[in-house]
């Protein structure tokens, strides 16, 4: 059983109790308990490693911006990577150890995953959440993209 400890201020120890007893509850016994934050510096040597592949980059895009990239309000639009998308290897790196140092404000830089932005499907558009800051919110988003149908291509 896999606890989210990502976000203190939304989740309180009483709530992982509550689960686990409902889950005991129910007849089940956890083969054993991890919490997201277990994983955080495997998940940042991931995220590295895909920036090393040039699999992802580090974009600064607004939200209109993302929206229009993915073919605007309804999707008729063309669709089309950003400008972030092209910098080098080199600088997507040292952009994503400047987020992991703090270095941008909140919603200022964030973490996407190249994937196939012509594809029908919007799931295998290049990845990402709202923009984010927190090395924590891109590592979340790493994970998200290693589980994913499409990271067969790693």
């Amino acid at each position: 059983m896999r606890f989210d400890d990502t976000n203190p201020e939304a989740e309180e120890e009483e709530y992982f109790r509550s689960i686990e007893d409902t889950v005991r509850w129910l007849g089940f016994k956890p083969d054993r308990i991890t919490y997201s934050s277990d994983n955080f510096e495997k998940l940042y040597e991931k995220a590295e490693d895909l920036i090393s592949l040039g699999k992802a980059y580090v974009c600064h895009c607004e939200d209109d911006d993302l929206k229009a990239q993915r073919g605007g309000d309804k999707g008729t639009s063309p669709r089309y990577r950003c400008e972030h998308a092209n910098q080098s290897i080199e600088g997507n790196l040292s952009k994503f150890r400047a987020m992991r140092d703090g270095a941008y404000k909140p919603r200022e830089a964030f973490l996407r995953m190249k994937q196939d932005i012509e594809s029908g499907n919007p799931q295998m558009w290049d990845v990402s959440d709202k923009p984010i800051m927190t090395v924590v919110d891109a590592l979340i988003l790493v994970m998200l993209i290693l589980f994913s149908p499409s990271a067969r291509c790693l």
